[in-house]
């Protein structure tokens, strides 16, 4: 995301993988184990051009928004402030 490159990913039950990769957003989640709906995402990204460029463009405004180190950072650190106060 952060270079702005579309996610292809599964959909891993609790692991916040759907959190960070919005299906249809920023990539495309498959069902886990489902290596044709996989290689299909794949090759749907590579041949769309427009589309990759969309899920990109998304992903990097995601990064930023949601993921970025200084977020990241100063949620860490209002946490401890909160904690230790």
């Amino acid at each position: 995301m952060y270079f702005s490159k579309p996610i292809v990913s599964t959909n891993i039950p609790g692991s916040g993988i759907a959190f960070v990769n919005q299906d249809n957003l920023t990539g495309i989640i498959v069902k886990p184990r489902d290596s044709v709906a996989l290689a299909l995402a794949i090759n749907k990204i590579l041949k769309d051009k427009k589309l990759s460029k969309k899920f990109g463009y998304n992903g990097k405004i995601r990064f930023e928004k949601c993921f970025h180190i200084r977020k990241i950072s100063k949620e860490i650190l209002d946490l401890y402030k909160k904690t230790f106060k």
